[in-house]
């Protein structure tokens, strides 16, 4: 049976990714007007035209950095305040990092980007390839083929365009139409053929593996190294890191202090050591790099 109450999105950002400079101003009007949205004064606000600001609203939500509702209006989030009084203009790949995690793991409102990034297996693609798998991906996932494959299209342009298109390929460096999330590195584009990468482990602080690791353990206080490789919206998965990746951001954890890893008699068991909050992750992450 046809399940049509799975909740899911596509082509939410009308073919505009994220944009240098775009979240930066957005997290300060948003937090001086919650009105911003409402009245649909966005487009002026934020110098841009009404689709654009319609995108941004898009991302904002999808990022996790900002909610909204009918009666309150545009409202940042916890993580939304804490990224703009300690890093307002993305300056510090941290926190594209968290935007990142975010982003991927919203399955009703990011859907293609959670799919590519939980679902697609294969190590070197064309952007038909990609469309091919997530069709049969979304097709599994919402139970139903009555989907526009025309946005579905589009969703992979954004992705390969968000994380793929970098200034290193003779692109003007002033040109803000690419997005700051290729500086993650967890796409590559040779001659339009697209590698998912892993990413630079002096970019990649292990507090972002520990914010991803607890999300994905919600209220567990165990999990396997296995589901944190290869399970759903898992450290291996979201960022794309490999088994010996993991395990030494895991070592790196279990020293201080936050985790506990027991490898004997082949269990490879992880339990949670600390109550430390997800926020409190990242508010000690810029507490402690001056941010």
């Amino acid at each position: 049976m046809k399940n049509s109450k799975v909740k899911y999105r596509l082509k939410g950002h009308g073919t505009f990714v994220i944009r240098e400079g775009w979240i930066s101003k957005a997290l300060y009007y948003v937090s001086k007007d919650n009105s911003i949205f409402k009245n649909k004064q966005a487009a002026d606000v934020l110098g841009v035209g009404n689709n654009m600001a319609q995108s941004i609203r898009y991302w904002l939500k999808a990022t996790e950095l900002m909610k909204e509702s009918s009666v309150s209006g545009a409202k940042l989030t916890p993580l939304g305040e804490m990224i703009y009084k300690n890093d307002p203009y993305l300056e510090d790949i941290f926190s594209l990092w968290i935007m990142h995690s975010n982003l991927v793991r919203n399955k009703e409102v990011a859907t293609s980007w959670y799919l590519f990034f939980n679902r697609c297996e294969a190590e070197e693609y064309v952007k038909d390839e990609i469309i091919e798998q997530l069709k049969k991906e979304l097709r599994l996932y919402i139970n139903d083929d009555n989907f526009s494959e025309t946005s579905l299209h589009d969703d992979v342009i954004a992705i390969c365009n968000m994380y793929g298109k970098t200034k290193e390929r003779g692109i003007d460096p002033e040109d803000n139409r690419i997005s700051p999330f290729a500086e993650l590195k967890l796409l590559q584009n040779k001659n339009e053929k697209f590698t998912k990468t892993q990413p630079n482990i002096h970019q990649l602080d292990e507090k972002v593996v520990l914010y991803v690791l607890l999300r994905q353990m919600n209220t567990e206080e165990s999990i396997s190294i296995d589901e944190l490789i290869e399970g759903t919206n898992s450290i291996g998965k979201t960022l794309n890191l490999n088994r010996i990746m993991v395990n030494q951001y895991l070592d790196k954890l279990d020293e201080q202090g936050y985790i506990r890893i027991n490898r004997t008699a082949g269990l490879d068991i992880v339990y949670r050591k600390s109550d430390v909050s997800v926020l409190e992750v990242v508010q000690s992450y810029y507490t402690n790099t001056g941010c």
